[in-house]
């Protein structure tokens, strides 16, 4: 046989080999979309939220936000925020009042945009007023203090707002007993430690990494791993006791924001949420069952209820400004959550009244 008849071989062989590939992984890539991929991969540049300098990721403009197993749907209007019932534009921003936090506040377990804690505050400050007082829901799935202190910068220089309110502590509670979190890292709940950062210097590398999450079949490996972490969760992944870190940072971040709103004119308001816990509320037979499920499915041997009561407590003795809703639902055993985190409507209305009545007298 002569080289060119081998060479032509072998070369044949590659070629049948490389194209038998291909097809395999067209198959399987029509098959894994055809199953629903891609899925449960964390992605921040999709169809609903976009990078920025603001604590990390924002909402775009006008999208709904299709929260699957919650009671309701959120929608953002021209402006990114998740309004409250009714859309509006930049410029009818001017002067509001802006309320921050995580997903509570953002609305998720809200059955619409109107029971949102914003837009149920906003109609308290408004009923039997002869002034209209406009609330904004500036709320993200995942924020804590750090990127509440980023986007209230930001909204302070652009919206020039009369007031800001922050209610939160719940997710900075649970990041100071996750080992490996820090104290300002971008929004853990979507990024890794510092990967925002790392992204963002990527450069031209953001387009593969694009590409690869528009593969269903990478998606579906990507999940395998995803997966595998989410299932070897255990004690060890947490610290048994809240971080100092994490604490003083929330504290400090609190705090600049006061002494910012000081010199500029803005009335800083900070509320510690309510938490799902044994000495904060009388449970309902399905707030028991959300409790036994959360400790079930993180595999958490030691009391992690508690370091969150932990955080809450030493939060209150180093911040004297900071007001305590925690004990907000004590006296009612009616279902007032969704899950361990986040509240339905009638909690989000009490907790709309309850800071709706601590501010009042302060509108300008």
């Amino acid at each position: 046989m002569s080289e060119k008849k081998i060479i032509h071989g072998i070369l044949l062989k590659i070629s049948i080999s490389i194209t038998f590939f291909i097809l395999i992984i067209f198959l399987l890539e029509i098959s894994f979309r055809l199953a629903g991929f891609p899925h449960n991969v964390i992605n921040p540049v999709n169809k609903i939220t976009k990078l920025d300098s603001n604590g990390g990721v924002s909402y775009r403009p006008n999208i709904v936000n299709r929260l699957g197993d919650y009671p309701g749907d959120l929608e953002t209007d021209s402006t990114g925020f998740i309004h409250n019932g009714s859309p509006r534009n930049q410029s009818d921003l001017t002067g509001a009042i802006f309320v921050l936090g995580g997903s509570t506040v953002e609305g998720r377990g809200s059955s619409s945009n109107q029971h949102t804690i914003p837009a149920q505050l906003e109609s308290c400050l408004n009923r039997n007023s002869n002034k209209t007082v406009k609330v904004v829901n500036a709320g993200f799935s995942g924020d804590y203090s750090y990127q509440e202190l980023k986007r209230s910068m930001h909204i302070i220089g652009t919206f020039k707002p009369t007031m800001i309110i922050l209610l939160d502590g719940r997710n900075d509670a649970h990041y100071s007993l996750v080992d490996g979190v820090r104290a300002f890292d971008s929004n853990s709940g979507i990024w890794g430690p510092f990967e925002y950062a790392n992204f963002l210097i990527l450069g031209h590398k953001q387009n593969f990494f694009k590409l690869t999450q528009s593969s269903a079949f990478v998606n579906f490996l990507l999940s395998i791993k995803t997966t595998e972490k989410k299932s070897t969760i255990s004690s060890t992944s947490f610290f048994e006791f809240p971080s100092k870190e994490v604490l003083n940072a929330y504290t400090s971040s609190h705090r600049a924001l006061r002494i910012v709103g000081d010199e500029m004119g803005v009335s800083v308001y900070t509320f510690l949420q309510p938490i799902l816990i044994e000495s904060k509320k009388k449970k309902s037979e399905k707030e028991f069952f959300f409790r036994d499920s959360f400790l079930k499915s993180r595999n958490v041997s030691f009391d992690y209820f508690g370091g969150i009561e932990s955080f809450y407590s030493q939060a209150l003795k180093k911040d004297k400004n900071l007001v305590d809703l925690s004990n907000l639902f004590f006296d009612t055993n009616e279902t007032l959550y969704v899950d361990t985190v986040h509240y339905n409507d009638l909690g989000n209305s009490l907790i709309a009244n309850s800071i709706c009545g601590y501010i009042k007298g302060n509108i300008n």
